[in-house]
């Protein structure tokens, strides 16, 4: 299911994958990436139909276990989540299928500010108006901190930009630092695969306040 642009590169599998969507006519086997309530607006007929979805508190909504048990199959990421959604009352096979993760060599960032990430769609989930009163006061005054957000609210990078912009003013003129703001990147726009590992390869750490995630 499209929800947006994107300039990632998922290599041969995922070019494979892209080739794929949309072919719906002759597949013997139909994914739905998505949450619950969405899988019987694209369930395809004659297809082995399997739900490929995740939730990350200590069970799902009854609506969801229903709809799940609608699905020939359910695939989630972890064996935690497989056994949330068992003992929800998902009767149908769980596989847990988790990530083609790739180790690479890390290497401290360069010298500099002490940089913190957080990557998210902003979003009241996400909870980026507490994370940045939260760095805020935890970072007053210092002038060798740098918190990144790599955020964007649509697709339009523009109007994103204006967004988070805009919203991260209201969130700094609640703060009230007794000295002075410490220092907050923002991106906004789309980055590809190579950017984004070198994004998390110049950061000392990760931050993140997002409300069941």
């Amino acid at each position: 299911i499209p929800l947006q642009g994107s300039a990632a590169d998922f290599g041969e599998l995922g070019a494979q994958a892209e080739r794929l969507i949309g072919n719906a006519d002759s597949a013997d086997v139909n994914i739905v990436n998505m949450i619950p309530p969405l899988f019987e607006r694209y369930r395809l007929p004659g297809a082995r139909n399997i739900g490929y979805t995740t939730f990350e508190i200590d069970r799902i909504p009854a609506a969801w276990v229903d709809q799940c048990n609608q699905m020939d199959a359910i695939w989630v990421q972890a064996e935690w989540v497989r056994d949330v959604f068992a003992a929800s009352g998902v009767v149908v096979p769980i596989s847990v299928v988790g990530v083609d993760a790739i180790q690479r060599p890390a290497h401290p960032p360069a010298d500099g500010p002490f940089r913190l990430l957080s990557v998210f769609q902003w979003s009241a989930r996400k909870n980026p108006v507490n994370l940045i009163r939260a760095y805020s006061a935890a970072f007053d005054g210092n002038k060798d901190t740098v918190l990144t957000l790599k955020t964007h609210r649509g697709t339009d990078p523009g109007e994103s930009a204006k967004f988070v912009r805009n919203a991260i003013g209201q969130c700094l003129s609640l703060s009230r630092a007794s000295r002075a703001m410490p220092r907050i990147e923002v991106a906004t726009n789309f980055f590809s695969s190579q950017q984004m590992q070198e994004l998390h390869a110049h950061s000392h750490a990760y931050v993140s306040l997002a409300h069941a995630e």
